[in-house]
């Protein structure tokens, strides 16, 4: 299981959030951040480029979990996520 809430520390202080900065803050400490998500977890790369029909898309992040040998895409949003009904 992945902890809830993950803490993620803007050492920069960046004062506006986008996707984007957000995956900066990351990226700049990418060892802290998969040790916030538990064991077992690596980075790949981020901007993964992949390829769905005839159209490419992007992974902002994409990890591999070695205990449960395992792709693990993360997809970054800054905005509250909301239940449909």
């Amino acid at each position: 299981m992945i902890k809830n809430p993950i803490i993620i520390n803007n050492k920069n202080s960046y004062e506006t959030i986008s996707e984007k900065v957000l995956q900066k803050i990351i990226l700049e400490d990418i060892s802290s951040f998969l040790k916030e998500l538990g064991n077992g977890f690596s980075f790949i790369d981020n901007e993964y480029k992949i390829k769905l029909g005839n159209k490419y898309n992007y992974i902002d992040l994409l990890l591999y979990n070695i205990i449960y040998k395992c792709y693990v895409v993360v997809e970054l949003k800054i905005t509250t996520l909301k239940k449909n009904i």
